[in-house]
C-alpha cells in the first residue's frame, strides 16, 4: 500500500526525503558527488545477509542488456560497456526467464552474478522476471497465480541471497497485450490477477523492492483479438483488479515510434515518440480513482529504430532516427519530472544476433552512433546537474 501524503510530516521529522509511491526513503542531506561511491540509500527490512544499500540514487540513464543470452563469463565486459554509456548510478536491465514453470530451472545464479557485478560498478540493476519462451512466444503463467507469485518471490529472494544485494526494481512480464507475449491469447484480467498475486508475495518477502507493471505494446489491436488495443487493455486491467494500483510503484512503458513520418520529429511529435505521455494520461485516472498518487514512469524499452505497423509479426524496421533526432527526444524525457528512468533496447543484438537492427554496440562490443550520442549527452547532462542548473544543458 502506498504511503499517503498525510504521512509526509512524520517522515520529514525523521529526516527522510519522501516522494509519493517511493518505498525508498533517501537521506535528506545533499547527495555527495557520484565519484565518492558513498553507499547511503537505505532499503528497509533486510536480513543481515543481504546488502540493502544502493551506491547512489539511480540516474535516468539506462540500457537493456541481453546478457541472459550470454555465458556468465561475458557479464563483466558487457557491464563495463554499459557503464561507459549510462555512467555512475545508471540503470542496467536483465531478463530472468523460466520462473514458475514446471520442469524449468531458471538460471538464478547467473542473474545473481549480474546483480553482484552491477553493484560492484555502482550500477543499479533492474530485473525483468518472466516465464518460458517457446518457439519465439512467451507462455503465459500457470493459472494458480497465488502459487506462481510465491515462486517469483522465492526466485527473487534466492537472487538476493546469492548476490548479497537487494534488487531495487522488478518488472513483472512484458507486453502482455500481444499474443506472442501471453501464450497466444492476451487477457487483461489474467495479467492483472497475476501481477497482484505476485506483487503481494514480493512485497511480503522483499519490502523495499519497487514493482513495475508489464509495459504494454503501443498498438491499435487486431480484429482477430490476438493483439489488444493498448488503452482498452489498460482499462480492462484496472477494472478486473481494483487493487492493481496498490502493487505498482513505478509505471513501466515501452516507447517505439510506429511511423516513418516520425523522421520529421519536430513537426510530427504526436505521431512519434511520446506514447508514454498517452499511456500515463490513461493510467492516471485509475490511480486517481483509487485515491493514490500517480507514480513516476520508467521507459523500459525505447529505440531510434522506427518499426512497421505490423510490429506484432516481427521487428520490421522502416527507418531510423538520426542520433541527433533521438537525443532531442532524450532531452524531452530528461526534462520531464515524471520520468524516473530511460532504458533503451538494447546494448547488443543478443548472442544469436536476432535484434541486430536495435543494437547500440556490435558483436565485438564496439559502440555505435547512438551509443556515442547518448553517452555524450549523459556526460553533458550530469555536468549540468552538478553545476546546479535546471532545464536543458
Amino acid at each position: 500500500m502506498r504511503i499517503s501524503k498525510a504521512a509526509l510530516p512524520a517522515l520529514l521529522i525523521l529526516g527522510a526525503a519522501f516522494s509519493p509511491g517511493n518505498s525508498q526513503n533517501y537521506v535528506k542531506e545533499a547527495y555527495p558527488p557520484p565519484q565518492q561511491h558513498v553507499f547511503y540509500a537505505f532499503l528497509p527490512h533486510l536480513s543481515a545477509s543481504v546488502d540493502g544499500l544502493l551506491p547512489c540514487p539511480p540516474s535516468k540513464f539506462g540500457i537493456h542488456t541481453m546478457l541472459q543470452d550470454y555465458p556468465v563469463s561475458e557479464i563483466r565486459a558487457h557491464l563495463d560497456l554499459a557503464k561507459e554509456l549510462v555512467g555512475e548510478c545508471g540503470l542496467v536491465k536483465y531478463i530472468v526467464a523460466d520462473i514458475g514453470v514446471n520442469g524449468k530451472n531458471p538460471d538464478l545464479a547467473k542473474a545473481a552474478e549480474f546483480v553482484r557485478q552491477a553493484y560492484q560498478r555502482n550500477l543499479v540493476p533492474v530485473l525483468r522476471m518472466q516465464g518460458h519462451l517457446q518457439r519465439q512466444a512467451w507462455q503465459k503463467p500457470a493459472r494458480d497465480y497465488s502459487q506462481t507469485g510465491q515462486m517469483y518471490a522465492e526466485a527473487l529472494l534466492q537472487i538476493q541471497k546469492l548476490s548479497g544485494h537487494k534488487v531495487p526494481y522488478i518488472q513483472l512480464w512484458n507486453e502482455p497485450n500481444l499474443a506472442g507475449e501471453w501464450g497466444g491469447s492476451p487477457n487483461a484480467a489474467e495479467y492483472s490477477s497475476f501481477h497482484v498475486a505476485t506483487g503481494k508475495a514480493i512485497r511480503k518477502s522483499s519490502p523495499g523492492t519497487k514493482l513495475t507493471n508489464a509495459p504494454l505494446a503501443m498498438t491499435e489491436g487486431t480484429p482477430d483479438g490476438l493483439n489488444i488495443n493498448t488503452f482498452r487493455f489498460i482499462d480492462d486491467m484496472f477494472t478486473a483488479e481494483p487493487t492493481l494500483a496498490d502493487y505498482i510503484d513505478v509505471l513501466a512503458v515501452n516507447e517505439y515510434a510506429r511511423s516513418a513520418g516520425c523522421l520529421g520529429m519536430k513537426e510530427n511529435e504526436a505521431e512519434c515518440l511520446g506514447g508514454y505521455r498517452l499511456q500515463l494520461a490513461n493510467i492516471a485516472k485509475h490511480f486517481q480513482a483509487a485515491g493514490l498518487d500517480v507514480p513516476k514512469v520508467m521507459i523500459m524499452e525505447a529505440s531510434p529504430s522506427i518499426v512497421s505497423s505490423s510490429w506484432e509479426a516481427g521487428p520490421t524496421i522502416q527507418a531510423s532516427f538520426t542520433p541527433e533526432q533521438f537525443t532531442r527526444f532524450y532531452m524531452q524525457l530528461l526534462n520531464d519530472s515524471r520520468v524516473e528512468g530511460i532504458i533503451p533496447f538494447s546494448l547488443t543484438a543478443g548472442k544469436r544476433g536476432e535484434w541486430q537492427g536495435f543494437a547500440w554496440a556490435d558483436s565485438s562490443l564496439r559502440p555505435g552512433a547512438y551509443f556515442r550520442a547518448v553517452s555524450s549527452l549523459r556526460t553533458r547532462w550530469q555536468a549540468h546537474l552538478k553545476d546546479g542548473s535546471s532545464g536543458a544543458p
